[in-house]
């Protein structure tokens, strides 16, 4: 029971990053940003999503032997997408900061999850590093 109650936990969680990372390239969009940017930010947030489902639901994904370079990308993302978006917000520095650390607080479990998909060998999965 408490299993299931962790993998429905995590695809939920595994919902809102998806559900806020397109929020965050349409705003993106919105700000004027490259459109590469946009698709980088958009391909990130789904991947994230889509590391934390493989996890939760246990699934043995023939992507993982594509990870690494994904889960780089979205490291990228964040570092560009935070240091742009401090640069147009318009409330005070310490605002910023705040909000900047609110946003790593929420991903840093589905960065996490990326990585260990990334870098270490998954139970389920025939690609051993």
């Amino acid at each position: 029971m408490i299993k299931l109650v962790a993998k429905l936990i995590l695809v939920a969680y595994a919902t809102l990053v998806g559900f806020f990372g397109q929020l965050a390239a349409l705003d993106s969009m919105d700000l004027g940003y490259s459109p590469i940017f946009v698709l980088i930010t958009s391909i990130s947030a789904l991947s994230l999503a889509a590391a934390i489902l493989i996890v939760a639901l246990e699934w043995d994904a023939e992507i993982l032997r594509f990870w690494r370079p994904l889960f780089w990308l979205s490291c990228f993302d964040l570092v560009l997408g935070t240091i742009m978006d401090l640069g147009h917000m318009s409330s005070s520095f310490w605002a910023r900061v705040f909000i900047a650390f609110l946003v790593v607080g929420f991903l840093a479990p589905a960065y996490y999850i990326s990585y260990a998909l990334a870098y270490r060998s998954h139970p389920n999965s025939n690609n051993r590093t």
